[in-house]
């Protein structure tokens, strides 16, 4: 689906279907992948509150917990051309530690 700069940065682009057995909040979606293989943006329109919830997920930050890459998360509405809009920030997520159990490993 080709690429998407970002600042300075050159992310390939992959857009996903997904049937409809499958529960999802959109059908139609878009990852956005940096040269180490990780996701850094996911657009998406949250079709249970309609076309015009489209947003922008961003992910930064990567690290690893467990052996498990954990980013941060901010999501973004997201205008007609793809550019986000930086405000309001919709969902922040911040992740400052992982635990595990014994049992869930």
């Amino acid at each position: 689906m080709g690429t998407w700069q970002e600042g300075e940065q050159s992310w390939r682009k992959l857009k996903v279907a997904f049937p409809s057995h499958i529960h999802t909040h959109c059908r139609q979606q878009v990852f956005y992948i940096d040269n180490r293989g990780l996701i850094r943006r996911h657009d998406y329109t949250s079709e249970p509150f309609g076309e015009s919830a489209k947003a922008a997920h961003y992910s930064s930050d990567h690290r690893q917990f467990g052996g498990l890459v954990i980013p941060t998360r901010r999501v973004h509405p997201r205008k007609a051309d793809g550019r986000p809009r930086r405000h309001p920030i919709l969902i922040w997520i911040d992740v400052a530690d992982v635990v595990t159990t014994p049992g869930n490993r």
